[in-house]
């Protein structure tokens, strides 16, 4: 009898995806992993305070105790990165919530009712969805003044839409099938009610895409020209590495590591 240990199955798991060539994705997990930690844990993380001005230590160029240098008002420009990563997170997360919850209510009740709401459904669908999604954001944000709130409440408004015509799409397939059936054979109102949880739970494995999707725009959108939501700031110049830098082009046959130089 073999007197070798028990291997615990997830040891197995991770071991049998390292040797099938599955590297690539773990490395992006755990990518993924830091950056939520960086996230969660920034009060304890982060070296500076990210708010504290010091004009005398204004436009420091990377050093041991600023790492990726200072900005105009000696603000610590990475404390302010992992401080930007809870933003970040936080905006990923309640930017798609509020639309999934919405949609997917308005689309499951439109397409397992149907009749005159259903149709009424689709026309304010229709509706929305003729206007560019940032375009329309955008006016609703001007309309309800800058900051975080105005964005989630557009974001609620606006984004429902993609997540209501997917499940009212799948509700029609599935509300007819034959576990649905025989759901609703059970009884009256109990085999109604129990029909269309089976069905709701069956449709959200479409949403497993687009959700993760969505968070990643929410996260990386803030930072673009285009976001345009009402910050004080300027966005930042992504082909500099600290203000004082100087962005320069790739030399012929490569690319700079950096893309900066000081002056």
């Amino acid at each position: 009898m073999s007197s070798r240990p028990l291997i615990a199955p997830w040891r197995l798991r991770l071991r049998f995806g390292f040797r099938n060539g599955r590297l690539t994705a773990a490395w992006g997990l755990l990518i993924l992993f830091a950056w939520l930690a960086l996230a969660l844990f920034a009060p304890w993380v982060a070296p500076y305070d990210p708010i504290a001005q010091d004009t005398s230590m204004s436009l420091l160029a990377p050093s041991l105790a600023h790492p990726l240098g200072t900005d105009n008002y000696g603000r610590d420009i990475l404390s302010r990165v992992i401080w930007g990563a809870r933003i970040d997170l936080q905006l990923a997360v309640i930017g798609v919530i509020f639309p999934f919850i919405i949609g997917t209510f308005i689309g499951a009740v439109s397409g397992y009712i149907g009749g005159r709401f259903d149709s009424v459904c689709m026309r304010v669908i229709d509706v929305v969805l003729a206007f560019p999604f940032l375009v329309l954001m955008l006016a609703i944000m001007a309309i309800l003044g800058p900051g975080l709130q105005s964005f989630y409440i557009a974001m609620a408004l606006v984004g429902w839409v993609s997540y209501a015509r997917l499940i009212r799409s799948q509700i029609l397939v599935l509300k007819e099938s034959e576990f649905a059936l025989a759901a609703k054979s059970l009884a009256l109102a109990m085999g109604a009610f129990c029909s269309g949880i089976c069905c709701l739970m069956r449709c959200l494995a479409p949403l497993c895409f687009p959700c993760p999707t969505r968070c990643w725009c929410c996260s990386t959108a803030p930072p673009s020209v285009t976001w345009a939501w009402g910050c004080n700031h300027r966005p930042p110049n992504g082909g500099r590495w600290w203000p004082r830098g100087k962005p320069l082009s790739p030399p012929p046959g490569g690319s700079a590591p950096f893309r900066a130089w000081p002056s």
